[in-house]
């Protein structure tokens, strides 16, 4: 038989699988039959249809995706398919030389035994799990199907099928280990666990669940809701039961529960629907004890009521921000109001977009790093809304906020009082200092007064010596030595006097520009030929009434300063024009009155000077000069000058970026130029754009602001070139006008406007300087014919020239 069967029987095995066991032994004589006696005639169809089912049956044998084989009675293979080879790893002729028990384990092989001798000896198919050995010692668990194979009635092997079940193997123990888990977090879980029906009775709860409601296992299983449910919550049972349709949805609900003992505890349930074949069969979910939560709550809830009183009603600005991030969470009414943002907008910024320079918002977020408790933080700057620039003392403390770590921060504005300091503390100066010169200037004046009598004394009795000796006298010649000595000396008082502001006047109503230029001539011979000089006049000059002589004396003294400041040659420029200096130039300058002047500025490129420097100028006998080579009196004289004629005089330097005076002398009152009179010009200089404005001078840039706020223009303010860029790159499209000043730390104001002209070529520029124009061009920093502001300017001089400026831009434009 086991012949046969290799020879390719494999008709006859495969229907012992598929056909019932005497119907395939009845096949198997009909096989053998056929194969012995070979004089039987056959058909030729018939022959042909055995052959293709025989055919069709071994593509199933091979290609079956199952081990399928056949052992004899002894357990030795007698045939196997492609699916077995694989499974076990033998080839098909090792496999037909080994035993069953060859590729079982010895516990797999009892297990054979027993279901052989139990079943299959009762002619009862038989499915059980056994380990097979692989090739490699790999130990692989298969599930068998079995039967005996019968030839004539009698059994003569075995035919079974093999399945690798490694991979349900592996499931089911994933599945019992998960279960296993689920069961020990369902006892083991803090919050309770429950089950039931759709009645609303309990199928299942956990330890936690009998804690807290005091009822065993075997109390609460087949309790309903109803039972444990305060009465005037059994609506919203009932809602959790009615919602089982939503099975992917949990639902949320806050129940209170009254225990065996009768007491009530507030729990917070979720739950969801339980299926069973695709059914709803009740609702599973987990409750937690919330009360001890519910009454922190309600105490947290008036805490935080009670400090949104306080926080919304304190009148200086608060907020609230993340100590993580500087991110702000809140703020009071005070702060929208006093910094101008929105709400929105305020809460969107972080605490550094509060200060005006990354500097100082790094300081302040490294000081907030260091903070545990109520911080005194000191004085700080911060940008509001509309880009001013407030000085504020901040407080910080540490607070919790939504439960994260948060600081709450006041904010003082000391502005006002700040401005009010510095104005005090300047206007203190300068009057020491003005009280200092006039000190000064009273022993100037009397010892003045006194040496011109021994003057006069002195140079009366030389010119009678003088008259009573020949021309060949030996002692003429020291008489006159004598004599020029006393005239020296008599400059020197005159000098003197003026400083005091005790010499005679003659003042006359003058026009500054013909003295200017009457005296042009002279001082180009005063000054040399290595310095260049120029004139810049304004047209339609005021009228001012002085001393023509004291007026030559002022600019005679500067062009000699300004000449001394180039000793290797240069450029000076002297100027003329109408100002107006109102109060919010005036702010902190002592003993100087708002109103109409006349300005006679000089300007050089020479050495310049230091702030100490600066501030001794105008004291008698100062000199920075070699010893012998100034007596000090000059600058000194220009200032009593200036102070008898009614006038104010400043000085403007930078070491190394030279210097600009600048004399102011009151206008004659009723002799203003008649466009100053019109009402027309100051509202045609109202507009609506937006003006990038560049200024490294806080007072300046703050003051300039205001006034273009106030006449309708948006104004988007730098304190550099770099920050300037920064807000073009934000707003290029909106900016119609850069006003900037010149010279800058870092970047100066020609190097920027031409970078933000690469972008915008059209972008019309106003430049503006405390140098004056002239003096600005010859530097180098300007092209000519490029629009000029020159320091200090009124407000209507700011808002006329930029209104200019932006018309012209217009007017060319349109001619395009």
């Amino acid at each position: 038989m086991v012949d046969r069967l290799n020879n390719g029987s494999i008709t006859a095995v495969i229907s012992a699988q598929c056909f019932e066991p005497r119907r395939q032994a009845s096949k198997l004589r009909g096989l053998r039959a056929s194969d012995e006696d070979s004089t039987t005639s056959q058909t030729e169809p018939t022959q042909k249809a055995l052959r293709e089912s025989e055919r069709r049956y071994r593509d199933f044998f091979d290609n079956a995706t199952d081990a399928i084989y056949v052992h004899d009675l002894n357990g030795r293979y007698t045939l196997i398919n492609n699916a077995g080879i694989k499974l076990i790893g033998y080839s098909r002729a090792e496999i037909l030389e080994m035993n069953i028990g060859d590729v079982v384990s010895q516990q797999s092989l009892e297990q054979i035994k027993h279901n052989f001798d139990q079943k299959l000896r009762n002619h009862e198919p038989t499915i059980y799990e056994v380990d097979v050995i692989t090739r490699d010692g790999k130990k692989i668990p298969i599930e068998v199907n079995s039967r005996l194979i019968y030839e004539r009635g009698v059994p003569v092997g075995v035919q079974g099928t093999a399945r690798d079940i490694t991979e349900r193997k592996r499931a089911e123990k994933a599945l019992r280990e998960s279960e296993e888990q689920f069961r020990a977090l369902f006892e083991n879980a803090k919050d309770v666990l429950f089950t039931c029906d759709l009645s609303g009775n309990f199928t299942s709860l956990n330890r936690a669940g009998e804690i807290v409601t005091e009822y065993s296992r075997e109390e609460a299983v087949g309790m309903n809701f109803a039972q444990v449910v305060a009465p005037e919550h059994l609506h919203i049972a009932k809602e959790m039961l009615s919602r089982k349709a939503q099975a992917d949805v949990a639902t949320t609900y806050e129940l209170e529960i009254v225990t065996k003992s009768r007491r009530r505890v507030l729990f917070e349930i979720s739950s969801r629907s339980r299926y069973r074949e695709g059914k709803v069969i009740g609702v599973q979910g987990s409750a937690r004890d919330i009360t001890e939560r519910k009454s922190a709550e309600e105490a947290l809830r008036r805490s935080e009521e009670q400090y949104r009183i306080l926080f919304e009603s304190n009148p200086l600005p608060m907020w609230v921000f993340d100590l993580e991030t500087l991110s702000l969470l809140a703020l009071n009414e005070a702060a929208v109001r006093h910094y101008g943002y929105t709400r929105e907008a305020f809460l969107s910024l972080k605490l550094q977009d509060l200060h005006p320079s990354l500097e100082e918002a790094e300081a302040m977020a490294s000081r907030l790093n260091r903070i545990e408790s109520l911080s005194d933080l000191g004085e700080w700057r911060h940008r509001t809304a509309i880009g001013s620039i407030i000085n504020v003392v901040i407080t910080a403390n540490i607070t919790q906020f939504s439960q994260r770590q948060a600081g709450l921060m006041l904010a003082h504005d000391i502005t006002e009082r700040k401005r009010a300091e510095e104005a005090l503390h300047s206007s203190q100066l300068q009057l020491q200092q003005s009280q200092k010169l006039e000190a000064i200037g009273q022993l100037a004046g009397g010892v003045a007064h006194d040496f011109n009598n021994l003057l006069t004394a002195i140079s009366g009795y030389t010119d009678l010596s003088l008259r009573r000796l020949s021309e060949d006298d030996p002692v003429r010649r020291n008489l006159l030595e004598t004599k020029k000595a006393s005239e020296r000396a008599a400059s020197l008082t005159r000098q003197l006097l003026a400083f005091s502001r005790k010499q005679i006047l003659e003042p006359k109503v003058l026009d500054l520009n013909l003295v200017v230029h009457d005296m042009h001539k002279m001082l180009q011979r005063l000054i040399g030929e290595d310095i260049v000089l120029s004139a810049k006049l304004a047209i339609n000059i005021g009228k001012v009434k002085a001393d023509p002589g004291q007026v030559q004396q002022i600019i005679m003294n500067l062009i000699v300063n300004a000449r001394d400041a180039m000793p290797r040659g240069g450029m000076a420029t002297i100027e003329t024009g109408n100002v107006r200096l109102d109060e919010a130039y005036m702010l902190g300058k002592a003993a100087v009155q708002p109103g109409d002047y006349v300005m006679l500025a000089m300007s050089d490129t020479g050495c310049g000077m230091d702030e100490k420097t600066l501030a001794r100028i105008f004291e008698p006998f100062f000199t920075t000069k070699e010893a012998g080579k100034g007596t000090g009196l000059g600058l000194s004289t220009v200032y009593g000058i200036v102070k008898q004629s009614g006038g104010y005089i400043s000085a403007y330097s930078e070491v190394g970026a030279g210097t600009v005076f600048k004399v102011y002398l009151p206008r004659i009152a009723g002799d203003r130029e008649p466009v100053k009179l019109k009402t027309v010009a100051r509202s045609e200089a109202r507009g609506t754009e937006t003006i990038l404005l560049v200024e490294d001078e806080t007072v300046v840039r703050r003051m300039s602001s205001m006034i273009l706020e106030s006449n309708g223009y948006r104004v988007l303010q730098a304190a550099d070139a770099t920050e300037a860029l920064a807000i073009f790159d934000q707003h290029r499209d909106e900016i119609e006008l850069l006003l900037t000043d010149v010279i800058m730390p870092g970047m100066s104001g020609r190097v920027l406007a031409e970078k933000i002209g690469l972008i915008r070529a059209e972008l019309p520029v106003l430049y503006m300087s405390g140098y004056t124009d002239d003096a600005i061009v010859r530097h180098g920093l300007l092209c000519d014919g490029l629009e000029f502001l020159q320091k200090p300017f009124t407000s209507e001089v700011l808002t006329n020239k930029v209104r200019d400026v932006l018309d012209a831009r217009k007017s060319s434009g349109d001619l395009l």
